[in-house]
């Protein structure tokens, strides 16, 4: 139940607005859960608890200069989740880029691998670091494996010649504390539909 309290209108020659007394904010409800009603005139309703936000519905009515819909409380997606999956991007693409250099470090091929398709990333965070499983496609690139190039070199990126012959690779990276550590290498078989990933 929203609680009442008086509203005071005031009115000029072109418009009419209502001023909000300032016990009515401070005795508006909080915390409201998910699906309540909230918002409106004077914030009558109340406002929504943590992670949610009050969305109006749209209307085609006009309202009263300081005149408020009410709304809903609905998660606050929009922000939150952009900023995880940015997080999260991040955070598969270190893991790519300081896996495949750790293979190339075990590897005695003369030119180096580089990755140009992430098909599946896999993140399981534990209390003494993080455990990454990836499902990659490389190719060889046109600079030498001999340590002195980093996977994300431009010069290093693979010419089109390079790019029809990719290689399918299943990648254990264990991260901790910043530094990494690649637990296991396989080459696979074809992997299919790539997820994006940029380098």
């Amino acid at each position: 139940m929203p609680f009442r309290f008086p509203l005071a209108a005031v009115c000029c020659a072109s418009a009419c607005a209502f001023v909000c007394p300032p016990e009515s904010l401070k005795n508006a409800p909080s915390d409201l859960k998910a699906g309540a009603t909230c918002g409106g005139t004077c914030n009558m309703h109340g406002s929504c608890g943590a992670g949610l936000v009050c969305q109006q519905a749209e209307s085609s009515q006009p309202l009263l200069l300081g005149v408020q819909a009410a709304g809903s409380c609905v998660k606050d997606r929009p922000d939150g989740e952009l900023r995880f999956k940015e997080e999260a991007v991040a955070r598969a693409r270190s893991a790519v880029s300081e896996g495949v250099q750790l293979l190339n470090s075990q590897s005695n091929s003369l030119f180096m691998l580089v990755p140009v398709a992430v098909v599946k990333s896999q993140e399981l965070p534990r209390q003494d670091g993080t455990t990454f499983h990836l499902s990659l496609q490389l190719a060889f690139s046109p600079c030498r494996n001999d340590g002195s190039h980093s996977v994300l070199d431009a010069d290093c990126q693979p010419q089109e010649a390079e790019m029809r012959q990719t290689q399918s690779y299943d990648l254990t990276v264990r991260e901790e504390h910043s530094q990494y550590s690649l637990l296991k290498a396989a080459q696979a078989q074809e992997h299919h539909t790539p997820q994006a990933l940029t380098m």
